[in-house]
């Protein structure tokens, strides 16, 4: 999916947390602004992750995904989801969200809850994605 600035991307985090360390090149002798911090964050391990979750509930528009809502795992809160809604393209109900990237302990026992209740979720280990971007020009 296309990431949403001011929910999936803010200031909060950097580049390596949310997956898009592929688009910082060093190899320029150039000076750019955040170059030097970048650097000293680079080769470690980040604080949080930002993911992909689908929950195993798939009916359009049930439950309501929006954002802000608890990630859970074995019952701890690990993170908060930062967008989400149905895709009618995957036909699964979808989010982004950033995880502690110490807290997760069972990667097959993840909830997000959602007005109260909690929702089986998985966590999409390769991307969705339409390759040719078919579905975005319809």
């Amino acid at each position: 999916g296309y990431l949403h600035w001011g929910h999936d991307i803010t200031p909060e985090e950097n580049q390596y947390e949310a997956g898009l360390g592929f688009a910082i090149s060093y190899k320029k002798n150039v000076d750019f602004i955040g170059k030097d911090a970048l650097l000293k964050i680079k080769d470690k391990k980040p604080k949080k992750k930002l993911v992909i979750f689908s929950l195993k509930e798939n009916k359009p528009g049930f439950p309501l995904l929006l954002h802000d809502e608890p990630i859970l795992s074995d019952g701890k809160i690990i993170g908060r989801t930062t967008s989400g809604n149905y895709s009618f393209n995957f036909k699964k109900n979808m989010a982004f969200g950033y995880i502690d990237s110490k807290k997760i302990l069972n990667r097959e026992n993840i909830e997000i809850e959602i007005e109260k209740m909690r929702y089986k979720a998985i966590i999409e280990s390769k991307p969705l994605h339409d390759p040719n971007n078919k579905n975005i020009k319809l």
